[in-house]
């Protein structure tokens, strides 16, 4: 790539795109429809690893020049969809299930209630 002069921004990005073999919006919209909490990741991480994956969409989206584009609504509500139906603790899901229901509520407000209720979970487990 250092003897190309005429190598533009978007040229280098499809160089690099090729070459870690970046999925596009609709590879990372199904990873998000399938998303569930794994055996050994908490809540939280879990919580995180959803909205990191729709902001990849997101980014994937807004990148696309042709072709199916995701609306942010389309997306946020996907991503409160994956996280109420991907938690692995009925319990959880029934504390922060009114969150998840709004598509208006803070990632900031999730983190709180999802650390809330998982603490509160953790708890209840290490009385009994």
């Amino acid at each position: 790539m250092e003897s190309r002069i005429d190598l533009t921004l978007q040229a280098l990005r499809q160089i690099l795109q090729t070459h870690y073999i970046e999925k596009d919006a609709t590879e990372l919209y199904h990873s998000l429809t399938r998303a569930v909490q794994e055996p050994k990741e908490t809540p939280i991480q879990f919580l995180m690893r959803a909205m990191d994956l729709r902001q990849q969409i997101a980014l994937a989206s807004e990148r696309v020049k042709s072709g199916l584009k995701y609306s942010s609504e389309l997306i946020q509500n996907q991503f409160l969809q994956s996280v109420m139906t991907g938690l692995y603790d009925d319990t959880i899901r029934t504390d922060i299930k009114p969150y998840l229901q709004n598509p208006k509520v803070t990632d900031e407000v999730h983190l709180e209630k999802m650390t809330a209720a998982y603490r509160l979970e953790m708890e209840r487990r290490n009385k009994l």
